[in-house]
């Protein structure tokens, strides 16, 4: 695999932007020194309390007979905090039951070989299907992703995630409706909030993979009633309803955004707006499978109400299928961005003053008040939302393609749908290097690239 980006008539990840050479190398040489800090600091502290032990507090409670959603200061082990407990839903107790019985050391030393495994498999799976990111940078800008930093040093359960959503994506390409669906099924039954996706799917037109998930996710939820009663769902809603820290760092969504600025209802309904406005944009461009979940992936890191760090994982079936123009390397870099550069640099022996773990709260007393909130809240967005700037972005330029193929940025009656995969098909065959690219769906239009 050489060092060099591939070449060919038609650049797939923006090799031409990345020219003169030095500042290729420089590139390369920061995303390295970026994932060499980032391996130092997950190392150094890697024995610390994380989120892995509120997940085994929440099986241990539930092996005692315990609501596995409330905090025991006399069980181990000891979660992370007190108020950061299990927020998955109650299918996710009967897995985290178990581990709780086995060391302590030994769960976390498996959910990082684990972890790092199953990224691994989905990323050379990704590769596999796009030849044109078959490059050591690329390999590099997955692998600084603050998301995958996040998930280790947290000890989330983001991979298995990735991999199902990477799976989904895959069988779409392939035209296998059903088992595209189960995935997402899956998905969704340990991050609800992924339940957009299948109403974006469900609105294109795209009705088998979407009843497909909404099989899936329904008798996934069905075992803990049929277990355990409605009580556990009960114990769930209410401790995630009581969470404060929907403002914490590198919370990517919307209402996190408004939880900052102390406007939460602004928020929240910005996550509304944003959430019905791609439900009704599938609706009327009818995108094909692929740009639909597409969309819906990238609006539920949006609409949130939690999208960690971990979450834009989850974008990379997304980015490997895309060309990587201005938009997306702006993005791209933005998401490569240190969860907590401080602590990442300091244990390199660097004193670097935290980004996105800073206080926002800045003394401008000379300032009128009015000029102070308004300064004082754009630092607080800018500085925590830095992630949802950048899904942002690469949600901006994926719904402007949409558009564009569609015809509905242009003002212009939609043709036809068979007149539309016609056309399509036509410039596809002119254009056979995106031979792969093409539609696949029987009930979408062919999807020509756009690159402008």
């Amino acid at each position: 695999m050489p060092w060099e980006l591939p070449a060919g008539p038609a650049p797939q990840i923006g090799q031409s932007r990345l020219r003169p050479r030095a500042l290729y190398i420089a590139l390369v040489v920061a995303l390295i020194v970026n994932i060499v800090a980032n391996a130092i600091w997950v190392a150094s502290d890697f024995g610390g309390l994380k989120d892995l032990d509120s997940f085994l507090h929440s099986g241990a409670a539930y092996a005692r007979g315990l609501d596995p959603y409330q905090h025991y200061a006399w069980l181990q082990p000891e979660p992370i905090s007190p108020e950061a407990l299990n927020l998955n839903p109650p299918v996710s107790v009967y897995l985290f039951e178990p581990l709780s019985s086995f060391n302590r050391g030994f769960v976390a030393a498996a959910f990082v070989v684990g972890s790092v495994a199953m990224v691994a498999t989905a990323v050379g799976l990704l590769m596999r299907a796009y030849p044109d990111k078959r490059c050591w940078l690329v390999i590099l800008v997955v692998a600084s992703m603050a998301g995958i930093w996040h998930m280790l040093w947290y000890l989330q359960i983001y991979a298995p995630l990735l991999l199902a959503v990477a799976g989904a994506w895959l069988c779409l390409r392939n035209r296998q409706w059903v088992f595209a669906g189960i995935l997402i099924g899956v998905v969704i039954a340990i991050k609800p909030n992924y339940a957009l996706v299948p109403l974006i799917l469900l609105a294109a037109g795209h009705a088998r993979p979407a009843a497909a998930s909404i099989v899936t996710v329904g008798a996934i939820s069905l075992v803990p009633l049929l277990i355990d009663g409605p009580a556990i769902y009960s114990h769930w809603l209410h401790m995630t309803m009581e969470f404060e820290g929907y403002a914490w760092t590198s919370n990517a969504s919307l209402v996190s955004v408004g939880e900052r600025v102390d406007f939460a209802a602004a928020g929240q309904l910005a996550a509304i707006a944003l959430g019905l406005g791609a439900v009704v944009l599938a609706r009327r461009a009818r995108p094909n499978p692929l740009d639909a979940m597409a969309l819906g992936l990238m609006t539920v890191i949006l609409v949130g109400p939690v999208s960690w760090a971990g979450y834009t994982l989850l974008l990379l079936p997304f980015l490997f299928s895309m060309r990587w123009d201005s938009w997306t390397w702006t993005a791209v870099l933005i998401l490569a961005t240190p969860f907590a550069p401080g602590r990442a640099f300091d244990s390199m022996g660097v004193e670097l003053p935290s980004v996105l773990g800073a206080s926002a709260h800045v003394s401008l007393a000379p300032v009128p008040s009015a000029v102070f909130h308004i300064v004082s809240a754009l630092v607080i967005a800018a500085v925590g939302a830095l992630y949802a700037w950048a899904v942002g972005l690469l949600l901006a330029r994926h719904v402007q393609r949409i558009l564009t193929e569609s015809g509905l940025s242009l003002g212009v009656t939609v043709p036809p749908l068979r007149l539309r995969q016609s056309m399509a098909n036509g410039l596809n065959r002119l254009r056979p290097s995106d031979a792969n690219d093409a539609a696949i769906s029987d009930v979408a239009p062919v999807r020509v690239r756009y690159d402008a």
